[in-house]
């Protein structure tokens, strides 16, 4: 092993290994923390360092594989568990410890809470990726092929944060990818001779040596020119999506931070259609839910202390109405799902760019172009679409039915809602030692939850009046008057003093707009009017999702959602209400609040097919293919080169293996070869290529004499195996062949060497005639003087 090889391969793993880490660092918003990369990097060092001393000692290229599985498997063992080889019990242990992963990856959404287990399989997935770039681009290399391998991989966070990740998390990865192509193709090109320096003078330089470092210089230019354009590309090219909320001068203005659509509050119609106590009809509806309401027009998460709106909202973090949406946010399987299905007629009256649905839409089935987004799960017009006047559709809502215990227990929401908890700073302390006082002997978030709707809604601390709708405000001073002043409100004023005593509390919250209840038209149709306009709040709770308080008080026919029974969804219900056994929608078994149960909805989706493990899942298997496909071709020609050698057990045999090997090597360089032609006559056509290398100024394999004698051997053997009477054996028959295929390969294009190795054509083509030969056989012919001696 020279030391100039080990260097080389040395280099190269080491690129590998960077532009691995380099890209699974940009899993790190899916989880609170990252250690699992220091794990996974000290796995990989060891593995890699295996594989690049023994790519160095030449060895095969399965059994590098195979060795670095089974270093990083032994310290996996060693790292994970108390065993000191991989056991029955260690495999045990590291499986099970992987099956707590995937559970959490089920129940949690970005950014995931990290554990031992979790750190675990986070940095042994990391190793099977570094060990597939690893085989690919170091071993195979194949290095331009690893970027479809990193983009597999960025796709990750990108499709669980709904794109909105940094452009800085993509530098670290694509820096050390390009570093690693150029590292091989560097290698590529010293291959090919020796060069002039750059500097000083060349009879300076031992003869062996080879001076790059014109390379080096264009492989910092280009390196770091690519990764920083491909940064600030972003940040230069336009991304404008002109929606608009209301058509009625409530407009919409781009938000200048992040290039979404910053729109207008939707309130304004509410109050316009409340303090007007207009009776028009807006909505019919028919719909299999036995008590119909609270169809959401938009959610109100943004508060900045002037007043509720609606936040960004960017078409990368929205999907189709045509295609599958995806499980409402923070809710696991195990909760129950109630499924309704609604048929809606919009009226003329009613001319917004969003569509009413009950949350959460599981499927809509609408004309134009709509939009639902991720977060919120509120659909608006898209590319133009800003009227919904006349418009009639139908969707399917998934509504949650969780347990009193599921929302008692819950865990402590991620940092991924955290901005839903954020007030502005200075905020009201007045407000603040008034939370304190009504949520004071709560314990936990729903708890709080429960203590401040039933404060709202106690007709000794709160008046409803509908006046209040003139007054046009729901900022901090409005809600500040409200609670410690006026206590005279409507329903706006209720839901926005909530949830932002609820934020208070740390609870994640925002403010929903819609319709309350419909009255029944004598056609069996529902009716929404002007006058059902409503406001609600829904505050998040983990592995529930969003829930939807009412404190609005029940005089004005708000009835409070019923947690005690169980029934969040059933306003109708009385706290003391029973469930009936017999009813297969709401009867549970007692169990973990979080145990999986049954979901009464199959066509409703679920944060365990959207989570972090499935999209983790797909990528696993997209390595392996890619990892098949890439090798497959190779590896069939390398099986059937050992098949034929460990065949060849006669003189004759070894002839032909030889013969064969070396047309197979023709065929895959994509030269002419004549299955009908002599072996002399063939011989000589090899014989003109290799005079080629005459007029080549570098050789780097052997001397056109070594070639010529090779070839030589090689048709003297096979026309003995055919035509003697007993064939004798000539011994070097495989050195030969390798000897002409070398000579011949010398004086081909870099790309056609590279095809002949990765797509050889002789896998799939049956000998035969080429065409091209027998056009080219009269040229040969006449050179047919050439002795294939010297």
């Amino acid at each position: 092993m020279s030391s100039g090889a080990l260097t080389h391969q040395l280099r190269l793993s080491g690129w590998a290994l960077l532009a691995t880490l380099g890209t699974c660092l940009a899993l790190g918003p899916l989880f609170e923390d990252r250690r699992y990369l220091v794990h996974a990097g000290g796995l990989l060092l060891l593995a890699i360092l295996t594989g690049a001393t023994l790519r160095a000692l030449n060895a095969n290229r399965l059994l590098v594989f195979v060795a670095q599985v089974a270093v990083a498997a032994e310290i996996a063992v060693l790292a994970y568990t108390e065993s000191l080889l991989p056991t029955p019990t260690a495999v045990a242990e590291i499986r099970d410890g992987y099956v707590r992963f995937a559970e959490n990856a089920q129940m949690y959404t970005a950014p995931m809470p990290t554990d031992a287990s979790t750190t675990m399989s986070l940095a042994l997935i990391i190793v099977a990726i570094g060990l597939v770039v690893d085989l690919i681009g170091v071993t195979y290399r194949r290095v331009p092929l690893l970027g479809l391998v990193f983009l597999l991989v960025y796709m990750v966070p990108v499709a669980q944060l709904a794109g909105d990740v940094s452009v800085f998390s993509f530098v670290p990865g694509a820096t050390a990818f390009v570093f690693l192509l150029a590292a091989d193709e560097r290698e590529r090109l010293t291959h090919w001779g020796r060069q002039i320096a750059m500097s000083g003078q060349v009879w300076t330089q031992a003869y062996s040596a080879v001076d790059d470092s014109g390379l080096r210089q264009s492989r910092y230019r280009i390196g770091f020119g690519a990764v920083a354009l491909a940064s600030l590309l972003p940040f230069v090219v336009p991304s404008i999506d002109p929606q608009i909320l209301f058509d009625g001068g409530s407009g919409g203005q781009l938000d200048g931070n992040d290039g979404g659509l910053d729109v207008e509050n939707p309130v304004l119609d509410m109050r316009r259609n409340l303090s007007s106590q207009t009776d028009e009809v807006l909505l019919r509806i028919q719909t299999d839910d036995p008590e119909p309401g609270y169809l959401r027009l938009a959610a109100l998460d943004r508060f900045t202390g002037d007043e509720w709106s609606v936040g960004s909202r960017t078409t990368a973090n929205a999907v189709d109405t045509g295609g599958a949406l995806p499980g409402a946010p923070g809710r696991v399987a195990s909760v129950l799902n109630v499924g309704r299905d609604y048929e809606v007629q919009v009226t003329d009256a009613l001319r917004s760019d969003w569509l009413p649905v009950v949350y959460s839409p599981s499927r809509v089935e609408v004309d134009g172009d709509w939009l639902v987004d991720e977060t919120h799960f509120d659909i608006r017009g898209d590319d133009g679409q800003d009227d919904s006047s006349g418009l009639r559709y139908s969707f399917r809502s998934t509504v949650a039915d969780p347990t009193q215990d599921q929302l008692q227990f819950a865990p402590d929401p991620p940092s991924s809602v955290a901005q839903f908890t954020t007030l502005p700073s200075g905020f009201s302390p007045e407000i603040r030692e008034l939370t304190e006082q009504v949520t004071g002997n709560a314990t936990n978030g729903f708890s709080k939850a429960l203590a401040l709707q039933q404060y709202f809604r106690d007709p000794a601390n709160f008046e409803y009046d509908l006046a209040q709708a003139d007054d046009g405000e729901n900022g901090e001073e409005a809600i500040e008057d409200f609670l410690l002043n006026t206590q005279v409100g409507y329903c706006e004023q209720f839901a926005s003093a909530m949830a932002v005593m609820a934020r208070v509390e740390g609870i994640p919250s925002r403010v929903a707009i819609g319709f309350l209840r419909p009255s029944e038209s004598p056609d069996g149709w529902q009716e929404f009017r002007g006058e059902d306009m409503h406001a609600w709040p829904e505050l998040y709770f983990e592995g529930v999702g969003w829930v939807r308080f009412e404190p609005t008080p029940a005089s004005q026919g708000a009835a409070a959602p019923n947690f005690d029974a169980g029934r969040a969804d059933d306003p109708s219900a009385t706290p003391t209400e029973s469930l009936d056994p017999n009813d297969t929608q709401t009867t549970r078994v007692q169990q973990d609040p979080f145990q999986p149960n049954r979901d009464d909805d199959p066509a409703a989706g679920g944060d365990a097919d959207a989570g972090v493990w499935g999209v983790l899942r797909i990528i696993l298997v997209g390595f392996v293919l890619l990892g098949a496909l890439a090798v497959l071709p190779r590896t069939l020609r390398e099986s059937r080169r050992r098949r034929r050698w460990s065949s060849a057990t006669t003189p004759a045999g070894a002839a032909e293996a030889a013969w064969s090997e070396l047309r197979d090597s023709m065929v895959d360089l994509r030269l002419p070869w004549d299955d009908r032609d002599t072996a002399r006559h063939l011989g000589r056509s090899l014989r003109v290529r290799i005079d080629e290398r005459r007029r080549a100024p570098v050789l780097t394999g052997p001397t056109t004499e070594q070639a010529v004698q090779a070839l030589n051997t090689l048709v003297v053997a096979v026309e003995q195996s055919r035509y003697a009477r007993t064939p004798t054996a000539v011994p070097g028959l495989q050195e030969a062949q390798r000897t002409v295929v070398e000579a011949i390969t010398d004086t081909q294009p870099l790309s056609v060497r590279r095809r002949g190795i990765w797509l050889p054509r002789s896998v799939l083509r049956r000998p035969g005639t080429d065409r091209s030969h027998s056009r080219a056989r009269g040229q040969v012919a006449g050179e047919a003087v050439l002795l294939l001696r010297d």
